[in-house]
């Protein structure tokens, strides 16, 4: 992921947990590293 990407959220986990689509590819990340990722609405 690169400042700028549009991020798409594909499923919420029960975790807090999300797996996002950037572009192609899809990234399933946990509920600390989504603290430390900040996003505006496009």
């Amino acid at each position: 992921m690169r400042p700028g990407a549009s991020v798409t959220v594909v499923q919420k986990t029960s975790g807090g947990g999300r797996v996002v689509r950037v572009g192609s590819t899809r990234y399933a990340l946990g509920a600390q590293a989504l603290r430390s990722i900040a996003v505006a609405a496009a």
